[in-house]
């Protein structure tokens, strides 16, 4: 699977799991900028693909709880400041297609910078 394809999956997961969640009464006590949420969003999309890679090296369930550990460790956040700015952000569609746009800046400019690292063409 491509990345853009994996980028659009990851995002309608997440977009399924904000569904239920009515903007206009959602309140958030943590609310950070969207340029942060992007990079979260970014970093979980590459998370995942690490975690998909090993699924068959690792018990799944503790090698996902363990990198996400790191992850909110990473970004100084909690699981739940975590859920609260994704669901706030992604039950907006205009926010959303900003944040899933500069996911795309993102995504593309590391895969670029790796490609370069390795001397692989595209």
């Amino acid at each position: 699977m491509n990345p853009k394809s994996l980028l659009k999956v990851f995002f309608f997961l997440l977009i399924g799991s904000c569904a239920c969640i009515n903007p206009s009464t959602h309140r958030i006590s943590h609310k950070l900028p969207l340029d942060s949420v992007a990079v979260w969003v970014a970093d979980c999309y590459f998370l995942e693909g690490e975690i998909y890679a090993k699924q068959y090296t690792y018990d799944m369930r503790d090698y996902a709880t363990v990198k996400y550990e790191d992850f909110f460790a990473k970004h100084g956040i909690t699981k739940e400041i975590f859920v609260e700015n994704v669901q706030y952000y992604f039950t907006n569609e205009k926010y959303a297609e900003k944040i899933m746009n500069k996911v795309d800046d993102i995504v593309e400019q590391r895969v670029a910078a790796l490609r370069d690292s390795l001397n692989v063409k595209p």
